[in-house]
């Protein structure tokens, strides 16, 4: 059989269609994806959607639906925006599939006889928005309410709420040891470096144990074997990592879905952006597949974030929110050219203007220029001389390969070995460069 590779993005969460930040994870978890398969390895490409929890429950309130009607019509939106972008994962879960609730209260079960839950009660700071509890340290007050005392970009400046109630918890304090042990074994699965720093020290502060489960009715109930189960639903986020696991497979009563997941397990490469990595990927999920008995992923890689046009992307300023399919629509009207066009460009331009694992900027300009610059006179060029001279010298008709080395033809053989170990790093502005010194090369031939 050829070798397997595993490859997963977070699974999004519906409170918002997709935007460029969601794009971009994804457009690089493809362009990995097709580059194994190309390889000769048996993909298994997973994304999906997020679908629980109060904000979730919230929107559709406000959007007056059900959630399970939100939860609907925001999934369509993700996988029409893939299908446009021309992603193509092998399977796209959604966490109100039966497949994945069914397998979760399993997981929560399993984690219940294991001894790693613990029943208790909670009183703290929550984030609706974040769909996060913070420590008091964490916090400050000002005007009479809550705040996060120092937000970091991507967390909410909304006032905090005061949750308490009977909850369970995940012993995550009894992992500290064996996290730092792991990553000092395998300092190759927490990249990129300066990410790995972060959670190395977020772990070397001490851990505490975490609130897995809410007094809410829109998310996936514990279940009856779990001490005071009712009324209690698990945590979106510790439910949300349990997708890695479950659409694979993990407890399916489906005996192909169990030999898939033995098949596939364990994760070679997931993807995120570094605001869900340090607590959450780096150290919640691996805790919880240890205390499951289940190998640990291979990497786990943080990518930065996006600007737009030097901005934050923000909802109260509707022209930093770029959607992937009407950016795409800019490129076509501006180029007069056809959609595919204009989302091949937006995907080269995700992926050569940045080094991924670092923050960038999403320019518009920029993209435009790119366009022009590299693929229409760059690539468009070498490809209408190319054409030319096949008509003009060989009838149209490519000639049969000769044993002749041209210089052309040695540069592309040159970079393959280069770019294949750029794609291996996740440097994809680097497998760019090489395929465009190849281009530039051919247009001065």
């Amino acid at each position: 059989m050829p070798q397997k590779f595993f490859l997963t993005t977070p699974i999004y969460y519906i409170n918002a269609t997709p935007h460029i930040g969601h794009a971009y994870t994804t457009i690089a978890a493809d362009a990995r994806a097709r580059f194994e398969r190309l390889r000769g390895k048996e993909v298994y490409f997973l994304t999906g959607t997020d679908e629980h929890g109060s904000k979730v429950a919230r929107a559709a309130a406000e959007a007056g639906v059900s959630p399970q009607d939100y939860a609907d019509q925001i999934s369509a939106k993700f996988v029409e925006c893939w299908r446009a972008l021309g992603i193509s994962y092998d399977d796209f879960v959604r966490t109100t599939q039966s497949r994945h609730e069914i397998a979760a209260q399993r997981i929560i079960e399993k984690l219940w006889q294991g001894g790693h839950l613990a029943l208790g009660n909670y009183s703290g700071w929550y984030s609706v928005p974040d769909e996060t509890f913070f420590k008091p340290e964490d916090v400050t007050e000002r005007d009479g309410a809550t705040y996060l005392a120092n937000p970091s970009i991507d967390q909410t400046k909304a006032p905090l709420e005061w949750v308490e109630e009977t909850t369970h918890f995940f012993r995550l304090s009894q992992f500290q040891d064996f996290l730092l042990e792991f990553y000092d074994l395998h300092p190759e699965t927490l990249q990129p470096v300066s990410r790995r720093n972060e959670a190395l020290s977020f772990q070397r502060s001490g851990l505490d144990d975490v609130s897995i489960s809410r007094e809410l009715s829109w998310g996936i109930g514990l279940p009856q074997s779990v001490p005071s189960h009712e009324n209690h639903s698990i945590y979106v986020w510790f439910e949300a990592l349990m997708n890695y696991a479950t659409a694979p497979g993990f407890l399916s009563d489906d005996n192909a879905q169990r030999e898939h997941f033995a098949r596939v397990w364990p994760p070679d490469l997931q993807l995120m952006s570094k605001d869900i990595f340090t607590r959450f990927h780096a150290t919640m999920w691996p805790a919880m597949l240890k205390a499951l008995d289940l190998p640990l992923p291979k990497v786990l890689f943080s990518h930065g974030f996006w600007t737009v046009d030097g901005r934050k992307m923000s909802k109260r300023e509707p022209d930093t929110i770029v959607e992937p399919i009407a950016f795409a629509q800019e490129i076509v009207a501006l180029a007069a050219c056809d959609f595919q066009i204009g989302v091949d460009a937006l995907r080269y331009y995700c992926l050569r203007e940045v080094t991924f694992g670092s923050d960038g900027d999403f320019s518009r300009d920029g993209c435009f220029a790119r366009y022009n610059s590299d693929l229409a006179n760059g690539l468009g060029n070498l490809v209408n001389r190319a054409l030319s001279m096949l008509q003009q010298y060989f009838g149209g008709v490519v000639p049969a390969s000769s044993d002749r080395v041209l210089d052309l033809r040695q540069a592309a053989l040159d970079a393959s070995s280069r770019v294949a170990i750029s794609y291996e790093n996740l440097e994809f502005h680097n497998v760019l460069g090489e395929v465009w010194n190849v281009v530039s090369l051919g247009n001065r031939v």
